[in-house]
C-alpha cells in the first residue's frame, strides 16, 4: 500500500498511468462495436457454411457416403437444420433431430446498426450461450434465402475468445504505446521540471550558497520561460535580502543608539522641568520649547524601540469595558490643557465590552487622537474643532471610527501613510501609524483611511468574541 501511495505521488508514474489507461479506454471504444462485427460476420460465415452443404447434401446420394461420413459431416457443421429458399424451390435438410429444450431467439441477419450489433453481443455473453438460435438471411452468391438453427454455445465461446485475444492484444499495446510515450515525456518534460524543482529547493533552503543560473534557462519553451521567470525573481530576492540585512544591521544600530539616547534624554527632561520652575518669564517660555523638544526626542526613541520589538511581540487579550478605556484616552490626552479648546467625544454603548489586547488598543487610539490633536493645534482657522470617537458591535466585529474636521491628509501622502518613517506632521515620526496598522494586525483587524471631504476618518475592524 505504501508503495503504491509513493509512485501515485510521483508526476512521472501519474503520467504513464493516465497514458496507459487513455489507450486503454480509446481501444474498448473500439472493441466493444469490433466485436458486434465479428459476431455478425461469424453468422454470415455459417450460412455461407450452410447453404454449401445444402447443395452438396442435394446432389449427393445416400449411398457415395458411408454412415460414419455422413455423421461426421453432421457433427462438423453444428447445425440442427438447414432451409434453403430458390426460385420457389424449398431445400430442407434435418441433421440433428435431439434440439435441447432451451429459449430460442429469431434473428434476421442483414445491415444493421452498431447499437444493435452491439445489443446482440451483450445478449450473448448474457445468456452464456444457452439459447436456440434461428438466423436466416440471404446468400450474397445465389440469392437464396437461407435458415439455420443451431446452438449459441459455439458462438458465445469465439466471441469470448476473440474478446480476449483482442484485449490481451490492447493491453500489450498500450503498455508499449504508453511507455514509449512516457519515455518521450519524462526526458522532454518531466526531468527538467524535476531538476528545476531541486534548484528551487536548494535556493530555498540557502539563497546564499545557490548562485548557478537554472539549468533550463537556455530553452526557448515554457520550462525555459519559467526558469527566466525563476532567475529574474532570484535576483529581485537576493537584492531584497541585501538590503534587509543592511537594513537589520542599521535597525540594530539605530535600537542601541536610541535606547543610550533615551537615558540621556531622560536625564535632560528632568533638568528641564526644574528650569521650567524658573520664576523668569523668557526662561520659562524658552524652557516650555526645550521641554516640547525633549518630549519629541523621547516620544522618537521610545516608538522606534517599540517598532523594533513588534515582530516578537505577543498579544496579551482580556475582557474589559469599553467605557474605561475611553476614560484613560481622554485624562491622557488632556485637551482642556491646551490653548485651543478642542471637543473629544465619545459615542459607544454603556456595556460595550471587547476581548482584546487593552495596552495595545490602547496605543493605537491614543496615537489617533493625539495626531488629530496635533493637526486640530496647528490648523488655526477651524473653529470649533472636534475628535469623535464612535464605537460598535456588529455581530462578530467591533468597529471604531476615529474622526476630526481638521485639515485632513494631503492625497499624496495617503498611499504611503502606513508606512515606517512617512509622516504628515512636520515633528512626526512617521512610526505612530506604521505600530498601530501592525497593531491591528496582530488582532487579524484592519485599520483604514476613508476618503472624506474634510478632516481624517480611519476606521478600525476587529474580530470581538467576548469569551
Amino acid at each position: 500500500m505504501k508503495i503504491i501511495q509513493h509512485l501515485s505521488s510521483k508526476l512521472s508514474y501519474k503520467l504513464l498511468g493516465i497514458t496507459i489507461g487513455l489507450i486503454l479506454c480509446a481501444q474498448m471504444l473500439i472493441l466493444i462495436p469490433a466485436a458486434g462485427r465479428f459476431r455478425e460476420d461469424w453468422l454470415r460465415q455459417n450460412l455461407a457454411m450452410a447453404e454449401t452443404s445444402a447443395m452438396l447434401m442435394h446432389v449427393i446420394t445416400p449411398d457415395d457416403l458411408t454412415d460414419k461420413e455422413w455423421r461426421q459431416i453432421f457433427n462438423a457443421l453444428n447445425f440442427y437444420n438447414i432451409d434453403v429458399k430458390k426460385d420457389g424451390r424449398n431445400v430442407y435438410i434435418a441433421l440433428n433431430e435431439g434440439i435441447p429444450s432451451l429459449p430460442a431467439i429469431r434473428e434476421q441477419i442483414k445491415h444493421s446498426s452498431n447499437f444493435n450489433d452491439i445489443r446482440d453481443v451483450f445478449g450473448t455473453i448474457y445468456h452464456k450461450g444457452q439459447r436456440i438460435v434461428r438466423a436466416s438471411g440471404k446468400s450474397t452468391f445465389s440469392g437464396s434465402i437461407i435458415e439455420i438453427e443451431f446452438h449459441e454455445k459455439k458462438l458465445y465461446e469465439d466471441i469470448v475468445e476473440y474478446i480476449l485475444e483482442t484485449l490481451l492484444t490492447t493491453l500489450m499495446l498500450s503498455i508499449m504505446v504508453g511507455g514509449l510515450l512516457y519515455i518521450i515525456l519524462v526526458r522532454i518534460f518531466i526531468r527538467p521540471l524535476k531538476r528545476l524543482t531541486i534548484e528551487m529547493a536548494e535556493y530555498s533552503a540557502n539563497p546564499v550558497a545557490f548562485s548557478h543560473i537554472p539549468s533550463s534557462y537556455y530553452r526557448i519553451d515554457e520550462i525555459g520561460t519559467l526558469s527566466k521567470e525563476f532567475s529574474i525573481l532570484k535576483g529581485k530576492i537576493d537584492i531584497a535580502l541585501k538590503a534587509n540585512e543592511s537594513l537589520a544591521t542599521l535597525g540594530l544600530a539605530v535600537a542601541k543608539i536610541s535606547h543610550d539616547l533615551r537615558n540621556v534624554l531622560t536625564a535632560a527632561q528632568l533638568i528641564s522641568d526644574r528650569i521650567a520652575l524658573n520664576s523668569d518669564a523668557k526662561t520659562a517660555d524658552y524652557s516650555k520649547r526645550l521641554v516640547s523638544t525633549i518630549d519629541r526626542a523621547v516620544d522618537l526613541c521610545q516608538s522606534t524601540l517599540f517598532y523594533g520589538k513588534l515582530d516578537t511581540l505577543k498579544l496579551n487579550k482580556s475582557k474589559f469595558a469599553f467605557h474605561k478605556l475611553a476614560h484613560e484616552i481622554s485624562e491622557t490626552l488632556q485637551i482642556s490643557d491646551n490653548n485651543t479648546p478642542i471637543a473629544l467625544n465619545f459615542e459607544y454603548k454603556q456595556n460595550l465590552t471587547l476581548y482584546a489586547d487593552r495596552e495595545h488598543l490602547f496605543r493605537v487610539l491614543l496615537n489617533l487622537c493625539r495626531n488629530a490633536q496635533q493637526a486640530l493645534i496647528e490648523c488655526k482657522s477651524i473653529q470649533t474643532p472636534y475628535i469623535h470617537i464612535h464605537a460598535q458591535q456588529m455581530e462578530d466585529l467591533i468597529i471604531i471610527d476615529v474622526i476630526d474636521n481638521g485639515p485632513g491628509i494631503p492625497r499624496h501622502l495617503q498611499n504611503g501613510l502606513f508606512k515606517p518613517f512617512q509622516s504628515s506632521a512636520n515633528a512626526g515620526t512617521g512610526l505612530g501609524l506604521a505600530i498601530a496598522k501592525d497593531l491591528i494586525e496582530a488582532h487579524e483587524g484592519t485599520i483604514k483611511l476613508l476618503n472624506t471631504e474634510c478632516g481624517t476618518h480611519f476606521k478600525i475592524s476587529l474580530i470581538n468574541i467576548v469569551k
